[in-house]
């Protein structure tokens, strides 16, 4: 028994269906659904894109993916579907910081830490500390000499609380 396009009325004798509708009316509402443009958001500094201006990320096949599967969140296509859609859209980049090049530009920190002793040794333990920083994605605002020693501003109380815990004899 043959099942009906309630747009199109074609039946499923003559054309594939996706679920109620037939391949063309479900291409067409598909189409309809993605716009013809949008905006994303540029990071000038870093370069890592945005879709809303706050979560920021490496432009990437996958970051394309998760966008315009986001675009098609209407429940009729919540299904995988097996059809093929070509539309062109026109992606306007605009420039915003996103939240760690904003906040290293204006050097923000959360912690002082405050080394004091010989000069050779401190070095050392400045040089650990960036390296540490840096590699669970914080950074080193600023480094102030001050007359016994040295004062670092760090962008994350969590990650030099981390660093203390690991390195208990600092």
């Amino acid at each position: 028994m043959p099942i009906y396009c309630p747009l199109s009325k074609n039946s499923s004798d003559k054309v594939r269906f996706v679920g109620n509708f037939c391949i063309d009316c479900t291409i067409k509402r598909l189409k309809s659904v993605v716009p013809d443009s949008v905006d994303l958001y540029q990071c000038p500094s870093c370069g890592k894109v945005s879709a809303n201006g706050r979560d920021f990320e490496d432009l990437s096949n996958e970051f394309f993916s998760k966008f315009f599967s986001s675009l098609l969140h209407d429940q009729d296509y919540k299904a995988k579907l097996d059809v093929e859609v070509e539309k062109s859209i026109k992606v306007n980049f605009k420039k915003r910081l996103c939240e760690f090049c904003s906040r290293k530009k204006s050097k923000y920190y959360e912690v002082v830490v405050q080394l004091r002793g010989n000069l050779v040794r401190l070095s050392n333990v400045m040089a650990k500390i960036e390296r540490f920083v840096e590699s669970r994605g914080g950074f080193v605002a600023e480094v102030l000499k001050v007359s016994n020693g040295f004062d670092m501003h760090i962008s994350s109380k969590e990650i030099m609380n981390e660093f203390f815990l690991l390195n208990k004899k600092y």
